[in-house]
């Protein structure tokens, strides 16, 4: 079955989660090997499980450090690029320790679809606005 976009609802939605809790297996196993990270900095790709476990470990130590307790999809739209891939603009939220949410990253995704029917990471693009 194709994807829908209540399957890029629920993938984000896992993710936002797994960032929350630390989840870092399920971290990873949204993206796909190798994948691409770009932003205004430059590119690398990524071709490693562990690569993606350092990079997260790392970030969710910062935010823990910022006072953040959860990260959550806020806002996002999905295209279709051709069957099987996507593009998926999110703006993420995250919550402080008082409760408020206010706005967290802006990235853009390219979301492969899998034999299985499940979604990967295959670029991520760290938007600076």
């Amino acid at each position: 079955m194709p994807v829908q976009h209540s399957h890029i609802d629920a993938f984000l939605g896992q993710l936002g989660q797994a960032l929350t809790s630390g989840h870092v297996p399920a971290i990873v196993a949204a993206w796909d090997i190798p994948a691409l990270v770009l932003s205004v900095e430059g590119g690398r790709a990524v071709n490693t499980i562990a690569e993606i476990e350092a990079f997260y470990t790392g970030a969710l130590d910062w935010y823990h450090s910022q006072g953040v307790i959860a990260i959550r999809p806020e806002t996002w739209a999905a295209a279709s690029l051709c069957p099987g891939l996507w593009s998926v603009e999110v703006r993420w939220s995250a919550c402080d320790a008082a409760g408020d949410w206010s706005p967290s990253d802006h990235s853009h995704y390219v979301l492969r679809e899998t034999c299985a029917g499940g979604l990967r990471i295959s670029v991520a693009i760290g938007l600076n606005n």
